[in-house]
């Protein structure tokens, strides 16, 4: 079954180690099933992929732009990489526009500016920081 011979399986590249996933699902399900953090804010398992957010944004070889994890399903050979240089700063650059957008005191939901906002906490947070790869050097 693991052999790579199943036709319900394919072959990925996750930051440069080689994974299996099922065929027609969605990137950030691949990354979730190996244990690679992708940012999301709109994509839960449980409901449909609206790809409204864009946090979760990732390169994928051969891409004209980064794509995103929640809507693109994976194909064979695939190369995905979630902390490159290129991935980093379209998150970076999401985060920046729902910054702008969201005051810090939002009236809207009861977690506004507290250490329980997403927001908030990613902004601070450094999980926006690029890896190199052996290809990139």
């Amino acid at each position: 079954m693991a052999d790579g011979t199943n036709n319900s399986e394919v072959n990925i590249e996750v930051n440069g180690v080689p994974m299996k996933a099922r065929k027609g699902q969605m990137i950030i399900q691949a990354t979730d099933a190996g244990d690679v953090y992708v940012p999301r804010f709109c994509y839960h398992e449980k409901l449909t992929v609206a790809a409204n957010c864009r946090m979760c944004l990732v390169e994928v070889e051969k891409a004209p732009k980064p794509m995103p994890a929640c809507a693109t399903p994976v194909a064979e050979g695939m190369r995905v990489f979630t902390k490159s240089p290129k991935a980093i700063a379209a998150q970076r650059a999401t985060m920046e526009f729902l910054l702008i957008n969201h005051p810090l005191d939002c009236p809207i939901c009861d977690q506004g500016g507290s250490a329980s906002c997403r927001i908030s906490r990613w902004a601070s947070a450094a999980t926006f920081r690029a890896t190199t790869s052996a290809s990139a050097s």
